[in-house]
């Protein structure tokens, strides 16, 4: 089955679906092709800018960073940094998506372990804090379903006590009728939800999207549960679990805030799903579960893409396929390549390209040999950083691709799998998506 379209996007994570909202809120005809679950599925819900800073440290730090980042690249164009911010936060609620925070007032966030780390926004519902040493409670209770693998309650109530938090950990059985993975757990965070999240069905071992479903499934006894322990803490705490999660809120007789747990994440899937409905509402065609295989070029520019049972033509074509959590990028026993077009790849602004590249009136010789050996590619310390993070896809400032040192006339690359930084140590990985994906989608 061959299609047309203005614009086809590969890659259905943040960067690839911002991108193809804009888009088709331009009038544009615009689909998305998508493997399946992307990243947003396992991010806690929260989303980092630039390693929580704030205000005038955040613009320092920006025109500090290397020319090839793409925070640098949004800027290119005499646009500065802070517009694209303001632009990705108005974007998401008009999208839907309600978030806690801002450019203005970073907080600090609950990693699924109890640390505080600082972020940019946050998923309504999830405990967040102005200040990491000072808690607007003494004491808390923690309920934690029995079963659950991806929640640590024992962790988090350390971190609090030492943040002079008295504790209580409540843990509690649900039962419930109905097979598990057969009712979406709600219509915002179930429809969509592969088959492979939804795979554990055993009553004493359950991930977080089962767990959901579950919950939502009972919300009322739910709510009895927690308030029949009549606890003396101040606050309630519970897994990030709830699709609904302002119906039991107004179930519960005290404040209640989620914890994030680890992925699969059930804030991040009902992200990703707004963020699909705004798609669709738009206008938008979502080719779901299905892998590009292949592409047709005539000369400089991109005509089409292939998948297993069929083919999609467009004017224009952005890769939204990140890095290599996404298979976006993979590597060889002595290289990395883009999965798709086989772009060029750059490292520390160091190209795969062996030979002569000339773009934006700029001309540079760039060699194979100066990449590094692959013993290079890693720290043997596991928590340093890792230099492999910092591959990527090489473009020019407009975003374009460019593959043997040569522009492609209608390729936009987007999020991830971009050139020019490290998204865990710069603590910038949804920012990236976002705003480039945003830039992309109003300039198409």
């Amino acid at each position: 089955m061959k299609q047309n379209f203005d614009i086809v996007i590969i890659g259905g994570g943040l960067a690839g679906l911002s991108c193809g909202i804009v888009a088709a809120k331009k009038g544009k005809r615009c689909a998305i092709i998508s493997t399946g679950e992307s990243a947003l599925s396992f991010s806690s819900g929260s989303f980092d800018l630039l390693g929580g800073l704030s205000d005038g440290e955040l613009l320092a730090a920006v025109n500090g960073l290397p020319a090839n980042h793409p925070y640098k690249k949004l800027c290119a164009a005499e646009e500065n940094f802070e517009s694209h911010v303001w632009r990705a936060e108005n974007f998401l609620n008009m999208a839907g998506v309600s978030m806690n925070g801002g450019y203005k007032k970073p907080h600090y966030r609950v990693t699924p372990v109890g640390n505080f780390a600082k972020t940019w926004l946050s998923a309504q519902g999830l405990l967040t804090l102005e200040n990491e040493n000072v808690l607007p409670f003494k004491s808390a209770a923690i309920f934690s379903p029995a079963g659950l693998l991806d929640f640590y309650p024992t962790f988090v109530a350390e971190q609090l006590n030492g943040k002079c938090v008295t504790t209580e950990k409540f843990t509690f059985y649900l039962k419930d009728k109905k097979p598990l993975g057969r009712t979406p757990f709600s219509l915002l965070v179930g429809r969509g939800l592969s088959s492979s999240l939804r795979r554990k069905r055993s009553p004493v071992e359950m991930r977080s999207v089962n767990m959901a479903e579950l919950f939502d499934r009972n919300i009322s006894t739910l709510a009895k549960i927690i308030n029949r322990q009549k606890s003396k803490s101040e606050v309630i705490l519970i897994p990030a679990l709830i699709g609904l999660f302002d119906v039991l809120k107004s179930k519960v007789k005290k404040p209640l805030y989620m914890i994030a747990t680890m992925p699969p994440s059930v804030p991040g899937i009902a992200i990703a799903n707004t963020l699909k409905k705004a798609f669709l509402t738009a206008g938008g065609t979502l080719i779901e579960n299905k892998e590009v295989i292949g592409s047709t070029l005539n000369g400089q520019k991109v005509e089409g893409v292939q998948y297993a049972d069929g083919a999609v033509f467009a004017d224009k074509f952005v890769l939204a396929t990140g890095g290599f959590f996404s298979k976006g990028l993979k590597s060889t026993l002595d290289t990395v390549k883009e999965s798709i077009f086989d772009l060029d790849i750059s490292f520390g602004g160091v190209s795969s390209f062996d030979g002569v590249s000339s773009f934006d009136g700029v001309s540079s010789a760039l060699t194979v040999s100066l990449l590094p050996e692959r013993e290079q590619w890693f720290s043997k310390k596991v928590l340093d950083p890792q230099p492999y993070m910092k591959f990527g896809i090489r473009t020019d400032n407009n975003f374009k691709a460019i593959k043997n040192g040569t522009l492609l006339e209608n390729l936009y690359v987007i999020g991830a799998g971009l050139e020019g930084f490290d998204a865990l140590e710069e603590g910038c990985g949804a920012g990236v998506s976002l705003l480039t994906g945003l830039c992309v989608g109003e300039r198409l």
